[in-house]
């Protein structure tokens, strides 16, 4: 039997095949991106340096990019404690505020603007 390391089946929740495939279909990397689905003819000879077979896409720069982030986000899950799943870690994006400061300075400018336009 097969025995895993607790960061080994984290990675398996957070990175596993799903979100690989995912990914690798984003960047052009899926084994279906080159063929033509419509098409009823057998499979194109492929190179052995043609990066979507599968064993050359797990050595492509995209794969080790992914590989290095999951091993980062799985550091940060293990020292977050207790795991509560994949979606706790995955938040929506919220968008970023612009500062008081800044939106004074606008505000102020668009005032000068009018101040100048009824002055005319």
């Amino acid at each position: 039997m097969d025995s895993f390391k607790h960061s080994d089946i984290l990675a398996m929740l957070e990175g596993g095949n799903k979100q690989l495939g995912d990914f690798f279909d984003r960047h052009g990397l899926s084994q279906t991106s080159t063929s033509s689905p419509s098409s009823s003819s057998p499979p194109q000879n492929k190179s052995a340096n043609d990066v979507t077979s599968i064993d050359n896409r797990y050595k492509t720069n995209a794969a080790k990019f992914y590989k290095k982030n999951l091993t980062d986000h799985v550091i940060k899950v293990i020292e977050s404690g207790v795991y509560k799943g994949r979606d706790t870690f995955r938040s929506p994006k919220k968008k970023k505020r612009r500062c008081g400061q800044e939106q004074g300075i606008q505000r102020e400018a668009k005032q000068e603007q009018r101040q100048e336009q009824l002055s005319e």
